[in-house]
């Protein structure tokens, strides 16, 4: 199931474990959030090696 490997990426990052996303029903409480509310953990971790785990173990290209 797709969602369920999208979850399980979260679950990986920073932000999933900040958000303490355990499964996918936890993943659905989740609030939306836009890019100006992420950009200073983006930014923030840009020249660090944790910087691909804070949002997504995938590679993030800016």
């Amino acid at each position: 199931m797709i969602q369920r490997e999208i979850c399980d990426l979260l679950i990986q990052s920073e932000y999933g474990k900040y958000l303490d996303i355990r499964s996918v029903a936890d993943w659905q409480q989740v609030l939306i959030v836009d890019y100006d509310q992420l950009e200073p953990l983006i930014l923030g971790k840009q020249n660090s090696q944790r910087q691909r785990i804070l949002l997504t173990p995938e590679p993030i290209f800016l």
